[in-house]
């Protein structure tokens, strides 16, 4: 019985938290659409990715030699922020993007640099990828 206050008063600190909690943000209205183009030059497959934290990553495809990738990310342009949505419609704020050999695609990683600022739009991301012996090298087009 000694424990009921404790507990009690566990429940109404987290109800509270939760209370201050950010809202998820999910879907793409507001967002303005960032169309990414990967053409795969070179003679091995090569899967492209985005990092959504220093420590999680989201597959974004996998591309066969002489194919094109194609995706959608998204971008709120009043803070620069750039999002890919998941299955759920989930806001994932988009940290770093990426391609590399298929099979060992961040050790061989190329990444893919666009600026995120407020008020700047992304534009249309082009680009052609050839691999070398030990990274894969994506340009613009």
């Amino acid at each position: 019985m000694r424990y009921i206050p404790f507990t009690v008063a566990v429940v109404v600190s987290l109800q509270a938290q939760l209370a201050l909690a950010t809202p998820l943000e999910r879907g793409a209205n507001g967002l303005s659409e960032i169309s990414i183009t990967m053409k795969n030059a070179s003679e091995t497959p090569i899967a492209c990715g985005a990092t959504l934290a220093h420590w999680y990553s989201q597959p974004i495809g996998t591309v066969q030699p002489g194919a094109d990738l194609r995706a959608i990310l998204w971008q709120n342009q009043s803070t620069g922020a750039v999002y890919l949505l998941n299955q759920l419609e989930d806001r994932m704020p988009v940290e770093r993007l990426w391609c590399g050999v298929a099979g060992k695609s961040w050790q061989t990683r190329s990444e893919i640099t666009f600026e995120r600022r407020a008020g700047v739009r992304v534009e249309a991301i082009m680009m052609t990828c050839i691999s070398k012996p030990h990274e894969l090298l994506c340009r613009q087009d």
